[in-house]
């Protein structure tokens, strides 16, 4: 199953709905179940190990001085693009473009969603919910949307997404009266809880009973508690300010432990902290009772102390999800150290000297710079990485025409009234979507897709210019500020706080505001993980500390998720058995699988994960063991070597391996006819990077 347009690096997603669900079909028509061995896999946990002791957490906060968004807003263009529909969206609220619920609110119709361990499908008179069924094969794991259980409203006209925090959406149901009932969705809650808000009565497709479970047909148990509503075998009767709460029995649990915890749900709250070596999450589940929640493998190595979890465990399609008692989920993860630049001035003189004439070159040819938002910040860093090495290496004349050509291009994207004057290389606010996008869009990003995959590189580039030229910062300042909003906090209102970011997944989703029927999708983890490093590089620009603190949380947390879930597998959960690859490359919340939005070849599955691979990238690249690295770089190069799509950066990763790879890399690196070269990347720092890889960590 791929989705693909040879011709693009990646597809537009709405020109691509269609192909996708036919793909789905196609696939759930031919799935069946095989085995495999996990031998020869390396510990996965062990990389786990790096991290220290909890960091203390504290509530998110304005990441931005009072005032100063609103200040950058007014000075920019404004412009109603058009391309964001929220028919499903409380007045006032802002469009909650690329998270896991937004096609309850986008779209022309409403999708399913993944809260976990449950789907979620609104309904023309309702909705259903259960767990996914989760199947494996040679190339994708799925776990479609099940409807397991149906629950139906009589008269129901309209479902409405009326509140949403960082993990939690409340959806409110109403009838030709007016709103009838509240549902609230937390990521990683069993409980699924209804409220009413008028009396009223609810048919379902299987008859529950107090005290007791009911069985789908697709095997799973699945039980009901109620405060001050009864339940009669297929009705749910409910008076204004009662409720009831739906979850599924775990395996290897009990429905009367399950029950005895039920929340009825109201939302949930986010804290997070840094310190030296650790980032650490709390998720706080609000409601009535003690509840319970779910704990995926990317939390598991490092969940607080005294966390219980012995109430069973449910499949998903990112492994086994553990049910643990209590209302508040909190675990760690390592932090990812921040690096400027590659450690070039340990390298002995005979590979500095073999890199200048490489890096004189390569600035020499770097005169174009494209229009658009994705292909032009490719190119800024690409720029910058070089402008780097010449400061290093002492080129004095190469760095300094590097730089002015760097500044020249941020002149033009950070002017605040530049789109007032021309169509390209700069960016406009829109009120309706609440967000800032570059002109031209590209891949989507005029819908909010790949945001932080394109600013990721502007971040970058204005950051590493920026971070020692006060004058510099102070011109780029409203812009770029703005450009680092749309992706974390402003505080302000005018964006959706950290747009891309799922704290309870860990990682970023990048599908805006054109929803799937398999949930959101991420496929280049390595470029969210760019955009958390620029971030991070502005934030110390602008001496923001409270930038620099989510930017340090963000990136831990989707370093961890690219490494668990794309390459670095643990190959002892049963989810993985049968699955044939040895990395996951494109992932949505009901499906990940060997396959990308824009290539069949097996070099840029791999590439998509490591591109661009800026200094920083080495440091947790760095943990995946060299067995498993040779492994991946086999795959991905089979009988096409280095010379196919993204294969550069395959290249490099291949030189973390060893000294053997090194030198292979080196000589491939070298040759004048080798040209498989991204236009993100240059022979340059890609040399550079390599002969870096050697260096003890």
């Amino acid at each position: 199953m791929r989705w693909s347009l040879p011709d693009t690096p990646r597809a537009h997603r709405w020109q691509l709905v269609a192909a996708a669900c036919c793909a789905v079909l196609a696939v759930v028509a031919v799935l069946t179940t095989t085995a495999r061995s996990r031998d020869g896999q390396p510990d996965p946990h062990a990389w786990d190990a790096e991290s220290g002791g909890a960091a203390a957490v504290t509530a998110p906060e304005a990441v931005f001085p009072a005032g100063s968004i609103d200040a950058a807003l007014s000075r920019v263009v404004h412009r109603d693009l058009g391309t964001v529909k929220a028919p499903r969206l409380a007045n006032g609220l802002a469009p909650p473009t690329n998270r896991w619920f937004s096609g309850l609110a986008l779209g022309p119709t409403a999708q399913p969603v993944y809260p976990m361990p449950y789907s979620y499908t609104p309904t023309s008179d309702g909705f259903s919910f259960g767990v996914p069924s989760v199947s494996t094969q040679p190339e994708v794991i799925t776990g479609f949307a099940s409807s397991d259980v149906h629950v139906r409203i009589p008269g129901m006209t309209s479902a409405t997404v009326t509140g949403y925090d960082d993990d939690s959406a409340t959806v409110t149901l109403a009838d030709s009266r007016g709103a009838v009932a509240r549902v609230v969705l937390a990521r990683g809650s069993p409980y699924l809880s209804l409220t009413a808000l008028t009396p009223v009565t609810l048919e379902t497709n299987l008859p529950f009973s107090s005290g007791a479970s009911t069985r789908a047909a697709s095997g799973r148990a699945y039980s009901a508690v109620t405060r001050g509503a009864r339940i009669d075998g297929n009705h749910v009767v409910l008076g204004a300010g009662t409720s009831v709460t739906w979850f599924p029995v775990p395996d290897g649990g009990s429905r009367q432990a399950m029950a005895d915890a039920a929340m009825v749900l109201t939302g949930t709250d986010l804290s997070y902290g840094v310190n030296s070596t650790t980032a650490t999450t709390r998720i706080t589940y609000r409601g009535n009772g003690t509840g319970a929640f779910g704990v995926l493998p990317h939390q598991t190595p490092q969940l607080a102390n005294q966390t219980a979890c012995n109430l069973g465990t449910i499949p998903t399609v990112f492994g086994t999800m553990r049910i643990c008692q209590g209302h508040q989920l909190e675990w760690s993860t390592p932090n990812r150290p921040v690096q400027t630049q590659l450690p070039i001035d340990r390298l002995p003189a005979t590979d500095r000297n073999r890199l200048a004439p490489i890096v004189r070159a390569d600035i020499a040819a770097s005169t174009t710079f494209p229009t658009d938002t994705y292909y032009g910040g490719k190119a800024l860093q690409r720029l910058t990485q070089l402008w780097q090495l010449a400061e290093q290496l002492g080129l004095s004349q190469a760095a300094a025409s590097a730089k002015s050509q760097l500044v020249g291009q941020l002149n033009q994207w950070t002017d605040p009234q530049g789109c007032a004057n021309r169509s390209v290389k700069c960016f406009v606010y829109d009120d309706q979507a609440r967000g800032l996008v570059g002109m031209a869009p590209s891949f989507g990003s005029e819908g909010f897709s790949d945001h932080h995959f394109h600013y990721g590189y502007f971040l970058y580039a204005a950051g590493i210019l920026a971070m020692n030229d006060p004058a510099l910062m102070a011109r780029w300042r409203p812009v770029m500020d703005l450009v680092a909003a749309d992706l974390a906090s402003s505080g302000s209102g005018a964006f959706p706080d950290r747009r891309t970011f799922d704290p309870y997944g860990g990682q970023s989703w990048a599908n805006g505001s054109t929803p799937l029927p398999d949930g959101n999708d991420q496929e280049s983890t390595s470029e969210a993980i760019n955009a958390w490093i620029g971030l991070d590089l502005w934030s110390k620009a602008t001496h923001n500390q409270a930038l620099s603190t989510q930017a340090q949380w963000m990136l831990a947390g989707e370093t961890r998720a690219a490494l668990r879930y794309g390459l670095y597998l643990d190959r002892a959960d049963p989810v993985y058995r049968g699955y044939q690859h040895q990395i996951v490359s494109l992932t949505f919340g009901s499906k990940r699988g060997y396959q990308t939005w824009f290539s069949a070849e097996a070099s840029a599955k791999l590439g998509i994960q490591l591109l661009p691979s800026a200094p920083a990238s080495m440091v947790y690249l760095r943990s995946v063991p060299s067995a498993l690295i040779r492994q991946e770089v086999q795959e991905a190069t089979g009988t096409g070597g280095f010379s196919q799509t993204l294969s550069d950066y395959v290249l490099m990763y291949s030189a973390l391996a060893g000294s053997t790879e090194r030198d292979r890399a080196l000589k491939i690196a070298g040759d004048p006819q080798w040209t498989s070269i991204d236009s993100g990347n240059s022979r340059a720092y890609l040399t550079a990077w390599i002969l870096c890889a050697g260096l003890p960590a």
